[in-house]
């Protein structure tokens, strides 16, 4: 008796679904051994800490600030070498557990509102900076005799105003000033030239 396609398509199904599947199922098997055994090797290595990089560098020949993330502007306004960086960590302590502040709505002299913006970020590799963002001025309005920078002017001396009154004392800190190159370019002028540090 001759089966019909039917039959043979029934047949064919019984023997070569439950191949595939065992094929599918020893992949899947596979991939999640492996994942298990990276994930072990991986884990097995303890995490190679900033101090061991640092004295990796200095045995190459390297100082440590060469290992801190490419600044392209002036990154940290208070310069480094006039205030220590041991100051500038124990100011950061001093406040970074009342931070971050944001003030919203800061009126302003120049018809301009700002809001401000102060805090630290635990990834900072050194442990010395505090940020400051002043929103609501046009940064690429860099000229001192502006609006914009009247206005920022008015802003940091508030920022500044609001780091002594949680106890610290901004001519030890080291600020960041924005979070683009531009803007800590034009602020750092700024702060220089209104002399507001």
């Amino acid at each position: 008796m001759e089966k019909t396609n039917l039959e043979k398509i029934r047949f064919i199904g019984r023997k070569v679904i439950p191949g595939v599947l065992a094929v599918f199922l020893f992949a899947v098997i596979y991939t999640l051994v492996r994942g298990k055994l990276d994930e072990s090797e991986s884990s097995d290595k303890p995490a190679e800490t900033t101090e061991e990089r640092t004295s990796v560098f200095k045995e190459l020949g390297g100082d440590s600030e060469s290992i801190k993330p490419e600044r392209i502007v002036p990154y940290v306004y208070n310069d480094r070498a006039t205030t220590s960086l041991a100051e500038a960590k124990v100011q950061r302590k001093l406040i970074e557990d009342k931070l971050p502040i944001y003030v919203n709505a800061v009126e302003t002299t120049q018809d301009i509102t700002t809001e401000i913006k102060i805090f630290v970020l635990q990834g900072d590799p050194v442990g010395d900076e505090v940020h400051i963002t002043i929103e609501g001025v046009d940064y690429y309005d860099s000229a001192m005799d502006t609006p914009n920078a009247r206005a920022y002017a008015e802003s940091f001396k508030a920022a500044l105003d609001i780091i002594r009154s949680i106890g610290g004392d901004p001519r030890k800190i080291h600020f960041v000033l924005g979070t683009k190159a531009f803007i800590r370019e034009t602020a750092n002028m700024w702060v220089k030239e209104f002399g507001l540090l």
